[in-house]
């Protein structure tokens, strides 16, 4: 089986970590993000394979998830984001969508259905 890498960009740690422990146990190498910042660091030592991206980040900055995503798309063109959000406004949506997430997820999410879209591009 190839390695996969799976990096978590959430500004809270525990939503963070749930989503940590999900994907090891599925046998992928985690990262974890809580910005911007944090994320395009990390994406450039670890190089992930998809991205699961909270859409409106709670840290006080001027970039959300649709930002993360199409930064992170132009770094890593291969990169598979997936967006999670807990508030399916149609404008936040479109926004993810337009900046290349190819899935949005709702929180509360399920477990197996967050693992089985993750997996189905594996």
């Amino acid at each position: 089986m190839d390695i996969r890498r799976l990096m978590v960009v959430d500004d809270q740690q525990g939503v963070r970590f749930l989503i940590s422990e999900i994907f090891k146990d599925e046998g992928f190498i985690v990262a974890e993000a809580r910005d911007y910042d944090e994320a395009m660091q990390i994406a450039e030592e670890f190089m992930p394979d998809v991205a699961l991206v909270d859409m409106r980040l709670g840290n006080n900055t001027d970039y959300d998830g649709g930002d993360i995503v199409k930064a992170l798309i132009q770094f890593k063109p291969d990169l598979i984001p997936i967006v999670v959000t807990a508030h399916s406004e149609p404008e936040k949506i479109n926004k993810a969508i337009r900046s290349g997430a190819v899935y949005c997820l709702e929180k509360p999410f399920d477990i197996e259905k967050i693992v089985g879209v993750v997996n189905s591009f594996f």
